[in-house]
């Protein structure tokens, strides 16, 4: 689903469609109010198979090297790395499905159809997961974890196109108004693990 915008704000999300009825049962259960916005996170199948063309990519590199009897230590290095992704491929489909809906009361969290509903007042904060290194992924947000009171951590991807999300800065938004703090963290800001 893509974030749209309402017709002259450009800034309030709506929902391109309605979510699965147990979403939003679970979200009248918790008497989370109107819904505002919802994000679809990537599918892993595609994921997977990114990472497999990578791996098939490299493998062939590998082939013609050997074949060629040429820089033997590379295509030993493109063989590992072709091996390597293609265990990778397996943790994307491991990831799942995941899916975030946003109402005026809360958040409903779904991942692989296990729903978890969290209200705003029990955000403690809002993670922006920055990649790091030295890329031109550096500094690019990546993801957002929403932690909770008790300490569980929600993660939402992020979709950044042309310089903004309108998703997530609704979600930023929501959390502030609530006395939740938003804070920078990844890689890029020094912190490994949410």
């Amino acid at each position: 689903m893509a974030d749209r915008s309402k017709p002259g704000t450009g800034a309030s999300p709506q929902p391109a469609e309605q979510p699965p009825p147990k979403v939003t049962e679970l979200a009248a259960a918790q008497r989370l109010g109107d819904l505002l916005s919802s994000r679809k996170g990537s599918t892993p199948f595609a994921n997977a198979f990114f990472a497999l063309a990578v791996a098939a990519l490299l493998f062939g590199v590998t082939v013609v090297l050997a074949l060629l009897r040429l820089a033997r230590g590379v295509a030993v290095f493109t063989f590992a790395c072709s091996v390597g992704i293609a265990f990778l491929s397996l943790f994307a489909l491991l990831a799942g499905f995941t899916g975030a809906y946003l109402y005026t009361g809360g958040l409903v969290h779904r991942k692989n159809g296990r729903l978890s509903a969290v209200r705003w007042p029990d955000v403690s904060e809002l993670l922006l997961w920055r990649a790091g290194g030295r890329t031109r992924l550096a500094g690019r947000l990546l993801c957002y974890h929403v932690v909770t009171r008790s300490g569980r951590k929600l993660p939402i991807e992020a979709h950044v196109g042309a310089g903004r999300d309108a998703f997530g800065e609704l979600l930023e938004q929501k959390i502030r108004q609530e006395g939740g703090q938003v804070v920078e963290s990844g890689p890029y800001s020094g912190r490994l693990r949410p």
